[in-house]
């Protein structure tokens, strides 16, 4: 619940919160009881404990495979909360939660955001810092592009972002010509850059 509070609906967060605290936690405690009583009363020994960790790996594989049903689900209401919340706060959260490890096509939907967005500076900028963050040396031509922008925030973030991005000094032909043209980006912001936060970089 509290790693996909952003991606609920803002209207349906404290009724949810409520919800899962008041009812759902004191109901998983009193039925977790009452099933360790129930099987204590019918088996006992070795019967017993095989039953406890049949139904412990039960509840197991059914968490594991209500998570994996789930989470494209989740992909999408963060996805969806992106491009379409008139928020601009839910924008950012969502923008952290895609920013996670098991989201499929992150990247996909930061560029497709990062297009319909490019206008407003400070979610571009923090859409940027976004790709940054997932470390994915692909987007560096992305970023790299970016750090020609006129507008300063959106620079700074461009170069933010590509600080983040790890480069194997072993790498294939990619990730080399990849490094190249950051160096030779980032030699060209220098020489035309009068800010101190970018030549301190």
């Amino acid at each position: 619940y509290h790693s996909s509070f952003y991606a609920l609906n803002r209207n349906l967060r404290a009724p949810t919160k409520e919800f899962l605290e008041g009812f759902i936690r004191p109901f998983g405690i009193i039925l977790g009881m009452g099933t360790l009583l129930f099987f204590n009363f019918v088996w006992q020994g070795r019967e017993l404990t095989l039953a406890v960790n049949i139904t412990l790996l039960a509840a197991a594989t059914l968490l594991l495979f209500t998570i994996v049903k789930f989470q494209k689900l989740y992909t999408d209401v963060s996805k969806e909360t992106l491009m379409k919340s008139p928020d601009h706060f839910e924008k950012w959260n969502a923008a952290e939660i895609l920013c996670q490890k098991g989201h499929d096509k992150s990247e996909e939907i930061f560029i497709h955001a990062l297009q319909e967005f490019l206008p407003q500076t400070q979610i571009a900028a923090h859409i940027l810092r976004s790709l940054g963050r997932l470390e994915n040396p692909k987007v560096i031509p992305i970023l790299l592009a970016h750090l020609e922008d006129e507008r300063h925030e959106i620079r700074f973030a461009s170069l933010s972002a590509l600080e983040r991005i790890p480069l194997s000094q072993q790498g294939n032909m990619t990730q080399v010509f990849s490094k190249y043209r950051m160096i030779h980006a980032l030699k060209k912001l220098f020489r035309v850059e009068r800010s101190i936060m970018f030549r301190s970089r």
